[in-house]
């Protein structure tokens, strides 16, 4: 009691700088914080404490004879929690001489509670960047800084990194134009005017931090890339690949030899081609997902048709065998050998659904690419239909498929009215019925390329319909999530004056982008009003497809728009193309004296001309007249007569020729 009058004696007549033992401090009841507990930052202060001591004194008065401690600290809380804990740890003794100020009257103790508290502004993380900077720029090495500010060595490679941005980044951080993290995203760019180019886009407000990553991960690979599973770290580091850490721990370790990974990822899959060729299935490596459909092969649709329960019951079986195998084999490791072999047992399981779901169908290919679990993903490509081959297969799995009131269909266009086409097909072969539809398709691009204003109504309309109404997407890496897929048909190139000469204009126009040196949008926007137009209805044009490659798969939706563009283009077919010899090859005869009759052509010597004489006598007559047949109208390419011979294989042979690149 003695010692703790004599105390507050000392403090009453004192207000210079003076040390308290630690075991003598308590916190004044009229501090602004003094019932709120410790928070988390109170370890990082105590180490900062135990390295450096404490630099700032805290302001304190003399406890009441009420009290349980002879000095209180009217600020310095979280200091003194720090010291606490310090001692309750045994890394202070409870004498530790902490520096105080004493606050002899109570005008100046209600300051020092209220004001010192209140009006102490935290300092800026900017400012700590900066500091640093200053301490490495005087040779510090970061061991001794961090022991000075008991930060740890890490955090001062961090700080010291961001010390290295360029000063106007450092400026816009400080005035809140950057975040702490975009600030670090700035630290990874090595080129300081880069730096400062999207510094001053923050000092103007518009800082756009998605440039900033896509220049950050151009061209990297890090260790979340899908071929990474398969290859797995011990067998990159053993080649000689390099990992590369993010400095702030925030970014997948780089991988510093993306090709190495690639040669790896190689050499895991190539057991898989063995295996799958081996079985009688080709495969392709593609890049990624978004690969192109060899030449020869078709994608699987997008729907499957209705399953028979006879099929039902072998998918199960093929599924509780998958099951049974995963169970035997655990869980498995993507780099272990033992990945390859449940990779080719999948896929095997895979073919063998898809041989079952499509029992007409052969499956002739493999794209694979990385991805998916195992570091691998694929895709199934089919064999295309041969003419005659299943047809009365087909058939059923069509009406399975397709049928009326299908609710694929229906939800689909669920708030499109599709009016009903009426399309004669009775007695046509599939070939004669592509053929009409392909050649009429190719008609309405003609026209529609030299209509800007109706190409721009239609694409706007499917956009609405993509967007709006309809129930399905498509998407492409792009802005704009529109899929553009220009409209051609295996092994036949354009036809002359039709899309051909679209083809051709398209063409004259890719040469003119790529002299100008210009990205595509610049480059179109340098276009006249009138340019821009006439390669808008050019581009829609190219995508027009209606043509069917079977004649139990009517297109009722898409004849319905044709028919509509057509009126609105005035569609004319006669005015740029006449029925030339290939199109005529696949008529049979009697197809062909037809065409004579609906062009008003009554010449006895037609009925005595063999085949290709035949072609060659009604090619002549349509181009002497401009005529077209009414088959190539639109919205319903009606048949011209009840019945069709079957078209040879010689005749369609002569019409085949390679697709034209466009």
């Amino acid at each position: 009691m003695t010692k703790h009058v004599a105390i507050v004696a000392e403090a009453q007549s004192v207000v210079t700088l003076q040390h308290v033992p630690f075991r003598d401090m308590g916190i004044a009841p009229e501090n602004v914080r003094a019932l709120e507990p410790a928070d988390a930052g109170i370890p990082r202060l105590a180490d900062t404490i135990l390295a450096v001591g404490i630099l700032v004194p805290l302001l304190v008065r003399a406890g009441d004879k009420k009290d349980a401690k002879p000095v209180l600290a009217l600020d310095g809380r979280r200091r003194l929690l720090a010291l606490e804990l310090l001692v309750a740890s045994g890394a202070l003794a409870d004498d530790y001489p902490v520096p105080v100020i004493h606050q002899r009257d109570k005008t100046a103790q209600m300051a020092a509670a209220l004001v010192a508290n209140d009006e102490r502004v935290a300092i800026h993380v900017a400012d700590v960047i900066m500091a640093i900077g200053k301490l490495r720029t005087r040779r510090y090495d970061t061991a001794a800084i961090a022991a000075a500010l008991a930060y740890s060595e890490v955090e001062i490679r961090r700080l010291g990194a961001l010390a290295e941005l360029d000063t106007r980044a450092i400026e816009a951080l400080r005035a809140g134009k950057l975040t702490l993290r975009q600030a670090k995203l700035l630290a990874r760019l090595l080129d300081k005017k880069v730096q400062r180019d999207f510094a001053d886009q923050a000092m103007a407000g518009y800082f756009a931090e998605h440039q900033l990553r896509e220049v950050l991960n151009g061209g990297r690979v890090d260790a979340g890339d899908a071929r990474f599973a398969l290859v797995g770290m011990e067998r990159y580091l053993a080649a000689g690949g390099r990992i590369e850490s993010d400095l702030f721990g925030e970014m997948a370790d780089t991988l510093g030899d993306p090709q190495i990974l690639q040669d790896l990822w190689a050499a895991r899959v190539a057991p898989v081609i063995d295996a799958l060729e081996t079985d009688g299935v080709k495969v392709f490596l593609a890049p990624g997902r978004g690969f192109q459909t060899p030449d020869g092969f078709e994608r699987l649709p997008w729907s499957r048709p209705p399953l028979r329960e006879d099929q039902v019951a072998a998918i199960d079986e093929i599924n509780a065998q998958s099951h049974a195998r995963q169970a035997a084999g655990g869980e498995i490791d993507p780099a272990s050998d033992d990945a390859i072999t449940e990779i080719i047992a999948a896929i095997r399981s895979d073919l063998a659904r898809l041989r079952v779901h499509f029992s007409t169908r052969t499956v002739g290919a493999l794209a694979i690419y990385p991805g998916a679990e195992y570091g691998l993903d694929f895709h199934a490509l089919l064999n295309p239909i041969v003419e005659g081959e299943g047809d009365d297969e087909a058939a059923d799995d069509d009406e399975r498929f397709s049928g009326s009131g299908s609710a694929r269909h229906e939800a689909a266009h669920a708030n499109i009215e599709v009016p009903h086409a009426e399309v004669e097909v009775e007695g046509q072969s599939n070939v004669f019925h592509e053929v009409q539809t392909d050649v009429a398709t190719r008609g309405l691009i003609r026209d529609l390329a030299d209509s800007p204003t109706v190409a721009l109504t239609s694409l706007i309309a499917q956009l609405f319909k993509g967007v709006r109404l309809a129930t399905y997407a498509s998407t492409d890496d792009a802005a704009l999530a529109i899929r553009s897929t220009p409209y051609e048909r295996q092994r036949r190139k354009p036809i002359e004056g039709l899309d051909q000469e679209v083809w051709s204009r398209i063409e004259a126009r890719k040469d003119a982008y790529v002299a100008s040196g210009l990205r595509p949008i610049p480059w179109i926007e340098t276009l006249p009003f009138g340019e821009r137009m006439a390669l808008l209805a050019e581009l829609v044009a190219v995508t027009l497809n209606l043509r069917e490659e079977r004649k139990e798969r009517i297109q009722h939706g898409a004849r319905a728009e044709a028919g509509e563009i057509a009126r609105l283009c005035g569609y004319d077919i006669a005015q740029h193309w006449t029925p030339d010899a290939a199109y005529l090859a696949v008529h049979t005869k009697k197809q062909l004296q037809a065409l004579l009759v609906e062009m008003g052509v009554d010449d006895p010597r037609a009925t005595s001309l063999k085949k290709d004489e035949l072609v060659t006598f009604v090619a002549e007559a349509a181009l002497e007249r401009r005529f077209a047949p009414r088959a190539l109208t639109w919205p319903s390419a009606a048949a011209v007569i009840d019945e069709c011979e079957t078209v040879t294989e010689e005749v369609s042979s002569t019409t085949e020729e390679p697709v034209a690149q466009n």
